[in-house]
């Protein structure tokens, strides 16, 4: 065929076949699929570390308000009623963040010492007689300075808890 300028050259169209359309729409799909499985693996550890901090806050508030109140036995030597209900509602969840160890050094002791403390403080006012007061006195210095021992444990105790790592 001659080539006329007044005719129009016919131009064939050459599609991609179905294979490399097939190819490329799986590849997007794995590729969507994979960045899908990448954002849900980032939101598991984005969630379990969030948990991690929120146990972290929880525990570390029931140590601070067990260290407070025997810090503020060690120094001043009284435990009133206001600092026992405070000790057991910032200890309150204590049971559930420790192990029994911990907890029974919070409900058992801690709170015991409170209590006889500010027994023996309410039995030193009371006294009628100066060897009664005297008596009630050195009860209550006793009782004191088993606040410092029991710190000491509840930092051993809760030193393995109050560690925070991803």
């Amino acid at each position: 065929m001659d080539y006329c300028p007044l005719m129009p050259m016919q131009v064939e169209m050459v599609s991609p076949g179905p294979d490399l359309i097939a190819i490329v729409t799986a590849f997007a799909t794995l590729l969507v699929a994979a960045a899908g499985a990448w954002i849900a693996g980032n939101q598991v550890r984005a969630a379990r570390n969030a948990l991690k901090i929120n146990l972290f806050d929880r525990r570390f508030a029931v140590y601070q308000c067990a260290s407070r109140t025997l810090l503020s036995i060690n120094s001043t030597g009284i435990a009133t009623p206001d600092m026992q209900a405070e000790f057991l509602q910032g200890t309150s969840g204590a049971r559930w963040i420790f192990d029994d160890d911990v907890h029974a050094l919070l409900n058992t002791e801690i709170f015991d010492l409170m209590i006889e403390l500010n027994n023996a403080d309410g039995m030193m006012i009371s006294a009628r007689d100066r060897a009664d007061r005297s008596n009630w006195r050195a009860i209550a210095l006793d009782l004191k300075k088993q606040a410092l021992p029991m710190h000491a444990r509840l930092n051993i105790l809760c030193g393995p808890y109050l560690k925070l790592s991803h």
